[in-house]
């Protein structure tokens, strides 16, 4: 299967399609062999993959991702698959049917139910990683999560907590996760890795998990604040994951004009195109029945995740830190509770690091993981 990076790709991390070869709209060589979709359903999503990623044939059983589907193809996707089966999908869903068989299955199912409480990031043929999202993550950061998953060079399988189905509200978030862990992976030894808030989470997992006897080959924790700090701003129960300042959307908006000088001109139009669907499919997810149900689900995941008491694990953390002057004291936070840490820095800020420097980022985790 080819990796990731050999595709060209644009300052934002999408596939330049413009500097694709010309292979004539053919389906790339994936492990698994083409096998025709069966069946209405499957043959309308397989003809939804195809157009959105300019290829002449989707198997039943290709992956969307392996294909080359980027954030920009999904919310092209999300909508048209919306008018096929007469509801959207979230990127949840994709993540975890990314084939037009699975996902078939799941926009026919009259009772889809609940969501998985584990979202296979990436699929490998080693040992897990066990990734723990910052508590809002959606839709663009999902796939932000996933597309730091596809480029770590070490073949393993990434599976990610879902902030929305991590455990029943009232229930102890702990527990659930490492029973969600323990029955992907009954014995360790265990590889962690928490985001922003969703660090204090792997945190605490890896400390039981250790305490339980099982050994902890890595802990990493990715730009995640010291709470102590961090609980101390005045900010609501959504409000306390953006930036202080309120200088969350200005900081946003400076990115993408860097994305744009960074272009040539003739590109900007499909660059800002793209970026706006994404905002009206966010918008529009917004307005999905359900949503107010799982918007409570998550914030009861983000008030449990800030509940979590700190405790010391005599265990090594590897901590990857971006050049925010606001975050630049949390190692020194987390080290006071590790036996001892390990601290790489990367470009950018909290809200783009896993945007402009994903490929460090990626690289560095391949590092540890490949010393395990």
């Amino acid at each position: 299967m080819p990796e990731p990076n050999a595709l060209p790709r644009m300052p934002d991390g999408n596939v330049d399609r413009d500097a694709l070869p010309d292979l004539g709209r053919q389906r790339p060589a994936l492990d698994t062999p083409y096998l025709a979709p069966c069946g209405k359903a499957e043959q309308q999503v397989a003809g939804i993959f195809a157009d959105v990623l300019g290829l002449a044939r989707v198997g039943a059983h290709d992956d969307f991702f392996d294909l080359g589907g980027s954030s920009r193809d999904i919310q092209e996707a999300i909508p048209r698959l919306g008018e096929a089966f007469g509801r959207e999908p979230d990127t949840a869903e994709l993540l975890q049917a990314p084939t037009p068989c699975a996902l078939a299955a799941r926009m026919t199912d009259p009772a889809p139910g609940t969501g998985a409480m584990l979202i296979p990031l990436r699929r490998g043929s080693r040992p897990p990683v066990f990734f723990v999202p910052a508590p809002l993550a959606v839709g663009p950061v999902l796939l932000a999560y996933a597309t730091l998953a596809r480029r770590v060079p070490e073949g393993r399988i990434f599976l990610a907590f879902h902030p929305g189905e991590s455990a029943p509200p009232g229930a102890d978030l702990v527990e659930s996760a490492l029973e969600a862990i323990r029955a992907a992976q009954p014995v360790g030894p265990y590889a962690v890795v928490g985001e922003c808030a969703g660090g204090i989470l792997a945190w605490e997992i890896a400390r039981r998990l250790s305490a339980a006897g099982e050994r902890i080959d890595l802990l990493a924790l990715l730009e995640t604040p010291w709470p102590p700090n961090w609980r101390r701003r005045l900010r609501s129960r959504f409000q306390w994951l953006l930036p202080a300042g309120g200088d969350y959307l200005l900081r946003r908006g400076a990115r993408h004009v860097r994305v744009l000088r960074s272009l040539p001109a003739t590109q900007w139009t499909a660059y800002l195109r793209g970026k706006s669907g994404a905002a009206l499919a966010a918008l529009r997810q917004a307005h999905r029945p359900g949503v107010r149900e799982a918007l409570r689900r998550r914030a009861w995941y983000a008030g449990s995740v800030a509940a979590i008491p700190l405790e010391p694990w005599s265990g090594h953390l590897r901590f990857i830190q971006s050049a925010d002057p606001q975050h630049g004291h949390d190692p020194e936070g987390w080290a006071t509770l590790a036996g001892s840490i390990e601290v790489v820095r990367v470009p950018g800020d909290h809200t783009t690091y896993l945007g402009d420097s994903v490929n460090e980022v990626a690289a560095i985790l391949g590092r540890w993981l490949d010393r395990v």
